[in-house]
C-alpha cells in the first residue's frame, strides 16, 4: 500500500527525436524513482507525473545502480517545501511535514516571491501584501505535528524560482526533495524555473503533492 497517495513523482517527457544513446533523461527518471521510494520506504511505484521540457543533454545521470547505491550512503533526505504564500495556506505546509515525519528528513519551508515567480496566472487567491510570510508559515506549523520532526523545521528566504531552494541544499552527503504543489506547478513557466535541468540531477527529485487523503 502507497502511504503518500497524494504524491507524485516529477519527470522529463522525453521527446520523440530523442535517440538510443541519449539515454540520459530515461536513466535520471529512473534512478529518481528508485531513490525516492529507498528513502520513503515505498514499496510501489509513485504515481508520475510527467512534466514537458527540452533537455539540454543527456549527460547528467549516470547508472541507476550507481546513483541509488551513492543516495543509500548519504546520511539524510533534505526535503525543500516551496510554494507561493497563497499555496503555504492551503495543503503544503501539511504535505512536507507528513512526508518528513515519515522519512526522519531534515525540513525546509521556502516561500516563493510570487512577483517574480513567473506563473501563468492559474494560481488561485494571494495573501495581502502586508501579510507577513514567516508568521503564516508558523501559524500553519502549528496545526501540525511538526514538533516530531527529528531535525526541526527551518523557514527560509523568499526564492525567486524552483531552483533556487538548491543553494539551500548544499550538503554533498544529503539528498534533496523538492516539494511543490502540482496546483501551483502547472501555472509555473518550467524555463524560468529550470525544471530541465533540476529534472536531470541525480541528488534531486522533485515531487508535486495533490490535496492529501484524510481517514
Amino acid at each position: 500500500m502507497n502511504p503518500f497517495p497524494w504524491l507524485s513523482l516529477v519527470t522529463p517527457v522525453c521527446p520523440a527525436s530523442t535517440s538510443v544513446v541519449d539515454s540520459g533523461p530515461a536513466s535520471a527518471v529512473s534512478s529518481g524513482m528508485q531513490i525516492v521510494q529507498w528513502w520513503l520506504g515505498v514499496s510501489s511505484p509513485l504515481p508520475i507525473l510527467p512534466m514537458p521540457c527540452t533537455f539540454p543533454g543527456p549527460q547528467a545521470a549516470g547508472s541507476d545502480a550507481g546513483a541509488v547505491q551513492a543516495a543509500t550512503e548519504r546520511d539524510e533526505l533534505h526535503v525543500i517545501a516551496v510554494a507561493s504564500p497563497a499555496e503555504l495556506q492551503n495543503s503544503t505546509v501539511e504535505c512536507a511535514v507528513r512526508l518528513a515525519t515519515a522519512a526522519a528528513a531534515r525540513l525546509t519551508i521556502m516561500p516563493l516571491d510570487v512577483a517574480h515567480a513567473g506563473t501563468t496566472g492559474r494560481i488561485g487567491q494571494h495573501l495581502s501584501a502586508d501579510a507577513e510570510p514567516d508568521q503564516q508559515i508558523r501559524l500553519r506549523l502549528a496545526e501540525t505535528d511538526y514538533r516530531t520532526l527529528p531535525h526541526g523545521v527551518r523557514i527560509a528566504g523568499p526564492a525567486q524560482k524552483l531552483s533556487d531552494a538548491l543553494a539551500d541544499s548544499i550538503d554533498s552527503r544529503q539528498f534533496t526533495v523538492l516539494l511543490v504543489s502540482a496546483r501551483e506547478l502547472g501555472a509555473w513557466d518550467p524555463v524560468q524555473h529550470d525544471l530541465p535541468q533540476l529534472l536531470l540531477i541525480p541528488g534531486v527529485a522533485i515531487l508535486a503533492h495533490a490535496e492529501p487523503e484524510h481517514e
